[in-house]
């Protein structure tokens, strides 16, 4: 019992110690300044399958961008849709002649999200490459902001914040905290020199440095991880890697609305950080998963034993305030503080899903994704 106790004690210790120094990083972050005219093109790499509910939202963000629209170019890949977003992308594209615009399409032999963000590259003519997904909203500065930031510090790559939308009830309010906590460390890593996290709905970088780190060679077996893995190639070489903070770069995402499509999209998650191989990774996920489960078994096995007293309860306090304290930065920042009214149902709520997740990994080894099965 004493060294359940102490375990506990230990680990709470270590993860507020790692929330100071995310939060350090997160505030650290430069905002970029407005952008100076200067003649630069971008182009805008947005790989989807089957997202004709959310193109139409898509296009009004894109086409609002303050980025002149003489450097922008959206390059659009699909990966073997099978709804109407190729005929909805042709009709919204044909009435906006201002902005260039390429729709290209995957072989039959060739799927998956890296396959279609590789072929948008090449055939991208631009030095600067936008990364997003199809079924996110961008801020009207977010083209802007983005590019200036990879010309601070002469920066190779930046990792640019990424929220989940507005909705009600439960499943809204934990998907956006947690997207939040995520946002922050993603952030504030990068904010320190040491950055662990990033969203492919939200990544700029120098075509220069994805040829350089030969793209996604050697990990394009893997359904997804386009943005981790290329995050990892580009900290092993050495590579400037900066975060983006500011509201003007956020982009906003659609929420997971059942427990199902949660689990589906953890169970992704944590198979691709298996096969990236970082031990910062390795050791950050088993220090929140050991967490989490001695934070549970103390103070109910020191209650079993006739031992309990209320000093085992610090170390869940401690857990609570550090979520909350990652969580509290990237809703202050963005104006969702009304979002952290679901904060302790959702901290409960994820305590839970880190025990089912464990337990999926270990029974399912494939997934359903976007109409595939797809390992884990």
């Amino acid at each position: 019992m004493e060294t359940l106790i102490y375990t506990n004690f230990s680990l709470g210790l270590l993860f507020a110690v790692f929330t100071m120094i995310v939060i350090i990083g997160f505030l650290k972050v430069q905002k970029p300044a407005k952008m100076e005219k200067r003649d630069r093109h971008v182009s805008v790499i947005i790989p989807f399958r089957n997202e004709e509910e959310h193109i139409p939202q898509l296009l009004d963000s894109l086409f609002k961008q303050t980025f002149p629209s003489t450097g922008l170019n959206f390059v659009f890949v699909d990966d073997h849709s099978t709804d109407g977003s190729c005929r909805i992308l042709r009709e919204l594209l044909a009435g906006r002649r201002e902005f260039r615009s390429d729709l290209f399409h995957l072989e039959n032999a060739v799927v998956g999200k890296k396959a279609a963000v590789d072929l948008g590259i090449r055939k991208a003519g631009e030095e600067i490459i936008l990364v997003t997904d199809a079924d996110c909203v961008h801020s009207i500065h977010w083209a802007e902001s983005m590019t200036e930031a990879l010309f601070i510090g002469n920066t190779d790559m930046v990792i640019g914040p990424v929220e989940t939308i507005r909705g009600n009830g439960l499943l809204a309010g934990y998907s956006y905290l947690e997207q939040a906590g995520l946002c922050s460390v993603a952030i504030g890593s990068a904010g320190i020199g040491y950055p662990l996290l990033c969203s492919g709905a939200n990544l700029a970088y120098k075509k220069e440095l994805f040829n350089t780190l030969g793209g996604y060679e050697g990990n394009m077996d893997v359904p997804s991880g386009d943005d981790m893995f290329l995050l990892r190639k580009a900290c092993l070489s050495g590579k400037r890697i900066a975060g983006c903070s500011g509201s003007e770069a956020l982009v906003t995402t659609r929420f997971n609305s059942t427990l199902r499509e949660i689990l589906t999209q953890r169970q992704r998650w944590t198979g691709k950080i298996g096969r990236i191989a970082d031990i910062r990774l390795f050791a950050l996920g088993f220090l929140l998963t050991v967490l989490s489960v001695t934070t549970v078994l103390t103070p109910i096995f020191s209650a079993l034993s006739g031992s309990f007293s209320a000093w085992h309860l610090v170390p869940l306090g401690l857990k609570i305030l550090c979520d909350f304290l990652l969580v509290f930065l990237p809703a202050f920042v963005y104006r969702r503080l009304p979002e952290l009214l679901w904060f302790l149902p959702a901290f409960f709520l994820n305590m839970f899903l880190v025990i089912t997740l464990g337990a999926l990994l270990i029974a399912r080894k494939k997934v359903d994704w976007k109409g595939r099965s797809v390992p884990t």
